[in-house]
């Protein structure tokens, strides 16, 4: 990725000797979706993948198929990541209106812009026309967002502000086809989580692990953004588990909330000792041990047998300063890389053996979270994906995005027939 692409800038780092792969974990302070707001795949049968059985012949061994199934990862993007709150970022990347960070979390992709009023929003990055990105970098600013199909232009705020041929079009207003948001939620010290959940009726995220992180690291609102790398690999994303719990990095103990306790780490203004934390199924944050520094490291699945890592680097605050600071990067760089490869070299001997393997501990949580789900979908007899906005699914497909879909089918019938009368000539009148 070319800097000069990225205006939050700099270059990133992950970790061997502070493998901080996330923990799957998952919250369990969420609400049950009202069945007015809980969207269900419109398919009548139930399906394949209800019937998957994910009974163990062990407590501790994982299912068949844990790490390499498409059906068991298509279950996690219902179960997990289509309704649990995601610690992705922090605050600090966002300085001025339009900054913005776009991700893809098991085929959820999103992103994160900073609007003109100072206030951070997130968007599922797809068009309301043909679902087209209207983001194409992983970190950038713009305060205008388009979609390069037909030319459908996008504010901070997600409103629809140009559809070219669309604006004389009897029923077409450009407000009721704005991009569909996402749940964001930022905690006093600049964490930021999402969530895809498209009820109305969700709980804020727990942030009291973050408290203890944020007095232990000194990481504030103040900090600031330093470095950033990231770099798609062959494993399954729960892997890291298992590195984690022999990394040898001690977790942060946030069982303490006393007075005394918070005075005596505040006391530390750098840490002696790194200490890892797990906010979110996702990602994970690790103090660097003897330097006034943090990283957070985020997973991005894309499929049973792929994943992306990102991770960033940040100072405690602005003012610190840190001698070697190039020198301690390159170090970095260089242990993100072979991070990469042992979880490439692990999944080679995972699916050599057929998948079998012990769950961890966290693993475990996640398998029964997954159970629960699949009882819901068998009961309700449909697959379960709170995340679906009720205008994909079709329940609202019959006012305005119709009319505008209608029109581009016009269109489309258009330009084929020309290209097919003339078939040397290359159509454009799509090309807003």
């Amino acid at each position: 990725m070319d800097v000069t692409d990225i205006n939050l800038g700099v270059a990133t780092v992950l970790t061997l000797s502070f493998i901080t792969i996330p923990v799957l974990w998952v919250f369990s302070q969420r609400r049950a979706s009202p069945v007015s707001n809980q969207t269900l795949v419109p398919d009548t049968s139930v399906p394949k993948d209800i019937g998957l059985d994910l009974t163990v012949a062990k407590v501790n061994d994982a299912p068949d198929g844990w790490f390499t199934d498409d059906g068991t990862f298509e279950l996690e993007r219902r179960a997990i990541f289509s309704q649990t709150w995601l610690c992705i970022t922090h605050l600090s990347h966002f300085q001025k209106p339009g900054d913005y960070l776009s991700f893809t979390i098991a085929d959820f992709p999103f992103f994160l812009i900073l609007g003109k009023d100072r206030i951070l929003r997130g968007f599922h990055n797809v068009c309301r026309h043909r679902a087209y990105n209207v983001t194409r970098k992983v970190m950038g600013s713009s305060l205008v967002l388009g979609c390069k199909y037909h030319g459908w232009s996008y504010d901070t705020k997600g409103n629809l502000t140009k559809a070219p041929q669309f604006d004389q079009v009897p029923g077409f207003k450009k407000e009721d086809n704005g991009l569909f948001q996402i749940w964001v939620r930022t905690d006093p010290n600049g964490f930021v989580f999402i969530n895809f959940d498209a009820d109305w009726d969700v709980f804020d995220p727990p942030t009291q692990g973050l408290n203890a992180f944020a007095l232990h690291s000194n990481a504030s609102k103040s900090s600031s953004y330093l470095a950033f790398w990231q770099k798609e690999a062959n494993f399954n994303w729960k892997q890291v588990n298992a590195l984690l719990e022999h990394s040898g990095v001690p977790q942060l103990d946030t069982s303490s909330n006393s007075f005394l306790d918070s005075l005596k780490r505040i006391s530390h203004s750098v840490p002696k000792q790194s200490r890892i934390y797990f906010p979110s199924p996702v990602s994970a944050l690790t103090t660097v041990g003897g330097a006034p520094l943090w990283h957070m490291t985020v997973v991005e699945p894309i499929s049973a047998t792929r994943s992306s890592i990102r991770r960033t680097l940040y100072m405690s605050t602005h003012r610190d300063t840190i001698n070697g600071m190039e020198s301690l990067i390159s170090n970095l760089e260089s242990e993100f890389e072979a991070l990469v490869k042992a979880l490439e070299v692990e999944y080679q001997e995972i699916k050599a053996i057929g998948g079998s393997r012990s769950l961890s501990r966290s693993q475990e949580e996640l398998h029964s979270v997954i159970r629960e789900h699949v009882r819901k979908e068998r009961a309700a007899g449909k697959k379960i994906t709170p995340a679906l906005p009720l205008q994909i699914s079709g329940q609202v497909n019959g006012s305005n995005c119709g009319i505008a879909e209608k029109l581009c089918r016009e269109l489309d019938g258009l330009a084929n027939s020309i290209a097919f009368s003339n078939p040397v000539s290359t159509s454009k009148s799509l090309d807003w």
